[in-house]
């Protein structure tokens, strides 16, 4: 009796698959928010990993970014979630996928409900997509609303909480390496070196190549922190460009804290 119900929870999900990926109807939606009752991101993970444990209940689905086609053969619900150093390590009987939520481009996180029909009844999946730089991503979805309303609250704090703790204290030790610039005489000025950088900076931004242009001001720091201050502030507006807003604040904060008195401090 188990194996057989099994096998109908796989059906079903394999037809909901099928039928999801090009379903056009969204009848329900909803946007993650900060969890009610969570105060540290260990209490959000656990509660995540609780989710995502629960048997029969979460399945997964890895997708192409380019194509955004799916794979049904990889759909299939999950068995086993863990907490790791380098994400949540989500482990199904075909295949194991390492979640890293703060790597996602996810501002936000969506719960979307599709309709299908089965048997003469109407039926509701709920799924929320990750998306990843690298062009992976992965589908996780249930039919409990509630439970996956939860589930996108619990990486929305996740992700927020991690990238403002990191970026708290990054801001704080830049502080300390301005104090000591400020102490300074003579202040550095860029280098032949950077100049190249910054060269190859403006001419891929030019060309509208945003991650090239970030990689090469990326390089201009690495030198120097405090050389070329404008290096903060076209970082931030390149972030802005690839909807890495979290970045593109640090940096223009980065570049306050050097140009306090700025003539461009004011739109920044």
């Amino acid at each position: 009796m188990k194996k057989t119900l099994l096998l109908i929870c796989f059906t079903i999900l394999t037809n909901l698959c099928c039928l999801v990926i090009n379903a056009q109807t969204v009848t329900f939606q909803y946007e993650s928010k900060t969890p009610e009752g969570k105060h540290t991101i260990t209490d959000s993970q656990q509660d995540l990993i609780n989710i995502l444990n629960r048997h029969q209940k979460v399945y997964m689905l890895e997708i192409s970014m380019a194509s955004k086609v799916s794979s049904l053969n990889k759909s299939t619900f999950i068995d086993k979630a863990v907490i790791t150093n380098d994400g949540i390590v989500i482990t199904t009987r075909l295949t194991t996928f390492n979640l890293n939520v703060v790597r996602s481009v996810n501002r936000i996180f969506v719960v979307d409900g599709f309709p299908y029909q089965s048997n003469g009844k109407t039926y509701v999946d709920y799924r929320t997509e990750l998306d990843f730089s690298d062009g992976t991503g992965v589908y996780l979805g249930s039919f409990d609303k509630e439970l996956m309303c939860s589930l996108v609250d619990d990486l929305y704090f996740i992700k927020t909480q991690t990238i403002a703790e990191a970026n708290d204290k990054e801001l704080a030790r830049f502080n300390s390496v301005v104090e000591k610039y400020r102490e300074l005489a003579a202040k550095p000025q860029p280098s032949e070196e950077q100049r190249k950088y910054i060269v190859q900076a403006n001419a891929a931004a030019q060309t509208k190549d945003y991650k090239q242009a970030i990689d090469h001001y990326q390089q201009v720091l690495k030198i120097s922190e405090t050389s070329y201050p404008e290096a903060y502030f076209n970082l931030a507006l390149l972030y802005g460009q690839e909807s890495l807003f979290d970045n593109a604040i640090l940096n223009m904060k980065k570049y306050l804290v050097l140009k306090p008195d700025a003539s461009d401090a004011r739109a920044a």
